[in-house]
């Protein structure tokens, strides 16, 4: 309840002019963190533009019907995160596997994720506090609002790369990353 909760939304996007299918993701966004679980290959439905409105309306309806059932695994799964403890030792082996190498910058990030785990925004919930769940909330939050990124060659602003990353580029891709990882430590398929 409250601040430890995962609300269910789902985002549609279309190109508005049929070079792209319209497309609906189930969309997990973590309350107490402020941080959108980001399925990439699960939970997308895409519908072809079609001149047909009632075949539209046909697919819409069927479209929301697997929204419903994405987000009913979805929601199992976050309270089986939940209930899976993750000590130092769990933590250390999913860091180290989730971002592989030595280096300095692997290292600062490994520790910030950490800190987040141990003291961050959501450390005191109870879903989160020394929990797998946590851990990948973690993970969300450092991709989210502390990692890096690049300024590109269209000189978009840095607001508009940052949602860029979360959504679809390199944070949507750690969290998802993480997220799998997590189910994998927590034996779920």
């Amino acid at each position: 309840p409250g601040q430890d909760t995962v609300s269910c939304f789902f985002s549609v996007s279309t190109s508005h002019n049929r070079t792209m299918p319209l497309t609906v993701s189930c969309t997990p966004v973590h309350t107490g963190s402020q941080t959108i679980f980001t399925p990439l290959d699960n939970g997308v439905i895409k519908i072809r533009h079609t001149v047909n409105v009632e075949e539209r309306v046909r697919q819409a309806k069927v479209t929301l019907s697997k929204v419903k059932d994405f987000w009913k695994t979805y929601s199992d799964t976050f309270h089986r995160l939940a209930n899976t403890r993750c000590d130092a030792e769990r933590t250390t082996l999913f860091l180290n596997d989730l971002m592989e190498g030595d280096s300095t910058r692997v290292k600062n990030v490994r520790e910030k994720i950490t800190d987040l785990f141990n003291c961050g925004p959501t450390s005191s919930l109870a879903s989160c506090k020394e929990t797998l769940f946590g851990l990948v909330i973690a993970v969300q939050i450092y991709a989210d609002y502390y990692k890096t990124v690049r300024i590109n060659k269209f000189n978009y602003s840095e607001i508009d790369m940052r949602i860029e990353s979360r959504l679809v580029g390199d944070g949507a891709r750690l969290k998802a990353d993480a997220f799998a990882m997590g189910l994998a430590m927590a034996g779920i398929s």
